[in-house]
Parts: structure tokens; sequence; C-alpha cells
């Protein structure tokens, strides 16, 4: 057993298999000191948004730029680097820069706010703990440069494969060249499809695009997969709509550029076939090929290989009638550890720790989506 710093929290006094480094390098004494670069500003439970699926993250103060370093061994899982702003508005919620790594018992490690262009590695990329991954920022819902770190079970940006292929109206051969591989995040909502499973389906642009009314093209609808928009009305609708329709699969297209993408939610009991968000750009693309009366457009849904690594260590959501959310993002706790010590990082002390010596408090200032 690791030994513990003393004070820490209960928590920080249990083994851990899995060994997590701080993901930074100790700051000078000057900058500890006067911008306390390196403090923890949100810990678990933390009273401003580190609560429910984000109990167990922690928030470390850096000054935009700082390396970013892998906190474990594992594969990349998905990034993005291609946003540029930051602030408290709510729309700017999914749109932190981050990377997620895999780790080889299925969790993932999430590093979130970097900077535009401040990726330094590329999905599939092996990484060892200590290896640079990319430079922090103030990207994302954030009113102050800093790193939110944490562990999950699952990662949204990695639960779905989706491919795209547009035939000709008879189905006789391809109008594309190839298929188009689509990013797409399954909905927490969803219900879950095995790893041997997938849903071959052409898909049907719904009426109203929206769906926030019974779709007037309920009979073209019927028995196969249908493209709803953002916007207009809750995601509860839309799929009630769409299952009203006899949709086999509901795929909903994001209403903002970016490309923007994130878990939808909003119901504790999944709804009885795959739905799953993509971009405002994938949306437009799988609509400018379906115009046509000589073509029609087919997709094929899966699970993501990284999805049924994680499964094994499937962390689910029930609610009373035993439903379960098998697509939910919950955090993990877990210690880190540095030159012998196991801990849990505290709010205002700073890290990576010298042993005997405690930061100034500092104050909650950020939220993820």
């Amino acid at each position: 057993m690791v030994p513990s710093m003393a004070g820490e929290e209960d928590e920080a006094l249990q083994p851990s298999r899995a060994t997590y480094i701080i993901p930074f390098k100790r700051f000078p004494a000057a900058d500890r000191h006067l911008s306390q670069a390196g403090t923890c500003i949100q810990g678990h439970h933390g009273w401003s948004t580190h609560k429910d699926t984000l109990a167990y993250a922690v928030d470390f103060r850096l000054p935009e730029g700082t390396p970013i370093l892998a906190s474990r061994r594992g594969v990349v899982a998905a990034c993005a680097d291609h946003f540029r702003l930051g602030g408290v508005d709510q729309v700017l919620r999914p749109r932190a820069n981050f990377v997620a790594i895999q780790h080889e018992d299925g969790t993932y490690a999430r590093y979130f706010h970097l900077k535009h262009q401040g990726v330094k590695v590329a999905v599939g990329e092996e990484v060892e703990a200590g290896d640079r991954i990319g430079l922090s920022g103030n990207t994302g819902y954030s009113s102050t440069p800093h790193l939110h770190f944490d562990v999950v079970d699952i990662l949204p940006e990695d639960t779905a494969f989706l491919e795209f292929i547009v035939h000709d109206a008879d189905g006789s051969s391809p109008c594309a060249a190839k298929p188009e591989f689509i990013p797409a995040i399954m909905a927490a909502f969803s219900v879950p499809l095995t790893d041997q499973e997938a849903i071959h389906a052409e898909v049907i642009l719904a009426d109203p695009p929206d769906a926030r009314a019974p779709l007037n093209n309920a009979d073209l609808v019927h028995g196969r997969a249908v493209l709803v928009e953002r916007g207009g009305c809750s995601f509860e609708t839309k799929t009630r709509h769409a299952l009203a329709a006899g949709a086999t699969c509901i795929l909903v297209a994001n209403h903002n550029d970016g490309p923007e993408l994130f878990c939808m939610g909003g119901s504790k009991v999944p709804v009885p076939v795959p739905t799953a968000l993509i971009s405002k750009e994938s949306g437009c693309m799988i609509k400018e090929a379906i115009q046509s009366p000589s073509c029609r457009g087919e997709v094929t849904l899966r699970n993501s290989e990284g999805y049924g690594r994680a499964r094994r260590n499937l962390h689910t959501e029930a609610n009373g009638d035993g439903n379960r959310l098998m697509y939910s993002t919950q955090t993990l706790s877990v210690p880190f550890t540095h030159e012998g010590l196991q801990f849990i990082p505290q709010e205002g002390r700073n890290y990576p720790p010298a042993r005997g010596t405690r930061s100034r408090n500092a104050r909650a200032c950020c939220a993820v989506m």
C-alpha cells in the first residue's frame, strides 16, 4: 500500500491498482505563490460544478500554454482543438478542447480546456505516463485558465461508429466512391447495442425537420432511420415523434457550427431504438447527398471498439423500474501517486505535492459538460 499524505480525505487511504501522476510538472516557487500555478481550485464534490456525473473531477489552475502530460499509459481515443473561445456562457459547455485517453482496463482519462490548436497527439496514438499530450488553455465553459481532469467509465466521443453511403435509388450501385465515416455520440438514453449488433437502414429526412410535431412523412420513416434537426423542442419530444412514425434509428443533427458534439440527455428511461447525435456539418452532408431523387442514403450504426472495451467495467445508472442507461458517463474516484505518496487533490493545495507544504485556498471557477 502506498502511504497517503497527512490530512487527505478518507478515500485517499484506499489503495489503487492503477497509478496516476499529476498531469503537469511542479512550478517554480514564485509561480506557485504569486499566481497559484498548480493549485487545485476545485476537487471532488466541489461546491461549484463537480456534482453528480462530475463528482470526482479535479481542476488545477494553470497558465495558458502549460505542457499537459499523460497521467497514465493508454491510447488516445478522442481529441479536439479547433475551438477558440472560453467563458461562462452556457453555449460554451460542449466547446472545450480536450484529449481523452483509454487505459488498459477500459477507463478513460479526460483533459479539458486545452488551448486552440493545443493538442499534441492523434487518435490511435499510444502514450506513456509523462508524455506531453497538449497545452493547457481556457476554452469552453471556463472562467480562468486551468485544466479539468477526470477519469470516466464511458467516453461519449467513443461510443458510436457511424458509416454513411449513398446508392442509386434502386440500390444497384453506390453513387459515392466510398463510405463516409461520421463522428457520432450515442445518446445517454439510447437503447444499448450489443458488441455484435449493428443497425443498417436507409435514412429519411424528418418532416418537419426538427420533429417538433408528429411527422408528416411517417409512411416513409417507418422501418428506416430518420434524420432530425436539433432545436425547436426537447430531445424527448423528437424521439417520441420519431418512434410514433416507426423509425428504427434516430440521428439528431446539431444546429451549432463546430463541429460540436455532446451526449444527449434528459431522459432516465432508455428509448427503444438506437439514438445518436451528429454534427451540423455531418447533417448537412447527409441532406445534400440524398436530395436527388435518384439517390438514397444508408447508415450503419454500431458500438465503437473503445466502448466494447469499456463495457466490462461499465457503470450503469438504474431507475426504479430497473431500466439502465448504458451510455451514461460517470466520473471515478482515483488517487494520484507522487514520490511514494498516494493522495486525492484537495482544494487550495498545490501540486505536484512537496512533503509538508500547503497552498493558500483558491476559489472554484469552472465547469465542463
